[in-house]
C-alpha cells in the first residue's frame, strides 16, 4: 500500500510543478511577435546609438563581427550581415538580445524594452546598400 501511494504522489506533483510554471508565466507579459516600433528614421537613430554603446565593441560598427573586442573572445562573434540573421523573426531577435547567447550577455536588464526592438530595426539595415 504504501508503495501504491508513493506511486501516486509524484504524477500529482508534476501537475502542480506545471502550474505553478504557468501561473508564474501568466503574470509576465510576453514579448510581440513582432517588433511594435516602426522602422522609421527615429527608430533608426536610436537603434543606432544604442548599438553603437552596447553592440558595436563586439559585433563592430558594420556588424561583420569585427569589433575591437572580438578578438578576445573564445567563440566567433555573429555577422549580423549573413543572410542567416535577417531570415530570423523579430521574436527570435529580440529573444537572443534579452537571453543573450553565450559570450553574448543578455540586455534584458541593460535595455527597455524599446530600446531592445530600436536595436532590431537598426540591425536589420546592416549589410544593405545604403
Amino acid at each position: 500500500m504504501n508503495r501504491l501511494l508513493k506511486a501516486a504522489r509524484l504524477p500529482i506533483a508534476c501537475v502542480a510543478g506545471l502550474v505553478v510554471c504557468q501561473v508564474l508565466a501568466a503574470g509576465m507579459p510576453a514579448a510581440p511577435r513582432h517588433n511594435p516600433i516602426p522602422p522609421d528614421g527615429t527608430s533608426l537613430e536610436t537603434g543606432r546609438r544604442i548599438y553603437s554603446a552596447h553592440c558595436a565593441d563586439c559585433h563592430g560598427a558594420g556588424g561583420k563581427g569585427d569589433g575591437k573586442s572580438a578578438r578576445d573572445l573564445e567563440a566567433e562573434v555573429p555577422d549580423l550581415t549573413n543572410p542567416r540573421v535577417a531570415k530570423m523573426s523579430d521574436a527570435e531577435m529580440f529573444e537572443r538580445i534579452t537571453r543573450g547567447k553565450k559570450p553574448m550577455p543578455g540586455f534584458e536588464k541593460n535595455l527597455a524594452e524599446q530600446e531592445r526592438w530600436h536595436v532590431i530595426n537598426f540591425v536589420r539595415t546592416l549589410g544593405k546598400p545604403q
